[in-house]
């Protein structure tokens, strides 16, 4: 099995995020890393 790598680990929970919008019109979410 391969690890997977950080960048999609990241959009995975960004998009997850999404998810828990309180708004139906703009589900966004967002993830600020370095």
């Amino acid at each position: 099995m391969e690890r997977p790598s950080l960048e999609s680990l990241v959009m995975d929970f960004a998009m997850s995020l999404t998810r828990r919008a309180t708004c139906k019109r703009f589900q966004v979410g967002c993830v600020i890393t370095s």
